[in-house]
């Protein structure tokens, strides 16, 4: 079993801009602790003018094929657009919004061929009840610069997310099928990503993403379908 301890000072980012140092006097502590089969830490982190950050995190080794693990953190955002679920009432503008719990558990399983499948869920307490992300779509209608401008990172409090996927350490490409799952507006996400290595400093890549539902449910709201193509070069 091994522990760790670690304080940090951040005087300031050692880059001149005319922006103000966001970072500068900035305080970090971190707590380890780890054994055979798990690991568990715990984070704050103080920067001037802001609410503190606190987290903490651990993993678990059940077995050569199963892994569990899980996140938690509690913070304040600088900007949260209000969205009242009486529809009535208009977006406002929010500054250091109420401290509140983003939480994710999952696991992850490891076949006997090095594919692995993984099951997340998160809570993001800075996210929207199905009631207001409702009336923030209604809102939308009349007020879409601040909609778009404003947005939470994720409109919803609650996520399902489902990862299968090739084995990353493979010499000649990897695949991954995502499937994500917004529990509040019950709107769903397909994407799929591949990637294969055409000589040894050039790779070509695909992503492929398909939302299912209407435009009041998040994943659906802007974009029906895309994709991308690219190539990874490494240069010499």
């Amino acid at each position: 079993m091994q522990s760790s301890a670690s304080l940090v000072h951040i005087f300031n980012t050692g880059h001149s801009t005319s922006q103000p140092d966001a970072w500068r006097d900035s305080w970090l502590a971190k707590f380890d602790r780890r054994g055979d089969e798990w690991a568990l830490g715990l984070v704050a982190l103080k920067a001037p003018d802001t609410p503190a950050f606190y987290g903490a995190y651990g993993q678990n080794t059940l077995s050569d094929a199963l892994l569990l693990y899980g996140e938690l953190g509690s913070s304040t955002q600088p900007v949260a657009l209000q969205s009242p679920a009486d529809i009535s009432q208009p977006f406002t503008v929010q500054a250091n919004s109420p401290r509140r719990t983003t939480a994710l558990l999952g696991a992850a399983y490891t076949f006997e061929n090095s594919q692995s499948l993984s099951v997340e869920y998160l809570h993001d307490g800075h996210g929207y009840t199905a009631a207001q992300e409702n009336s923030y779509f209604q809102r939308a209608i009349t007020q879409p610069g601040i909609a778009l401008g404003q947005a939470p990172r994720l409109l919803g409090r609650d996520y399902l997310h489902l990862v299968w996927q090739s084995n990353l350490m493979a010499e000649t490409g990897y695949w991954r099928l995502m499937f994500s799952r917004n529990l509040n507006d019950h709107g769903n996400e397909l994407a799929s990503y591949g990637e294969t290595v055409l000589s040894p400093q050039i790779s070509a890549y695909a992503l492929a993403v398909l939302p299912q539902g209407n435009a009041r449910q998040e994943f659906s709201a802007l974009v029906r379908r895309s994709l991308t193509l690219g190539l990874k070069i490494a240069l010499p």
